[in-house]
């Protein structure tokens, strides 16, 4: 994940309207291990994330945990069910 070390967490955001996203979920915040980070699974409804239209997006957005509370925002990608 372009050498990000440290503490990182994810958000996971569904559609709600042009350039707008609601967050549904946010991850634990969790430390490298190595350079490697590992994340519990974890279960959403259908309807949760996109309101069981399996053509509305999601977006997912990774950060690096910053103590100061200003996270550096390190990758995203956006996809459908």
């Amino acid at each position: 994940m372009n050498g990000a070390s440290g503490y990182l967490f994810y958000l996971i955001n569904k559609y709600n309207g042009p350039t707008r996203y609601i967050p549904v979920y946010k991850s634990e915040i969790k430390p490298s291990l190595d350079g490697h980070f590992t994340f519990e699974k974890h279960s959403l409804l259908t309807s949760t994330l996109a309101a069981e239209d399996e053509d509305r997006e999601i977006k997912l957005e990774v950060y690096q945990s910053q103590k100061s509370g200003k996270h550096k925002f390190i990758g995203g990608s956006t996809f459908t069910l």
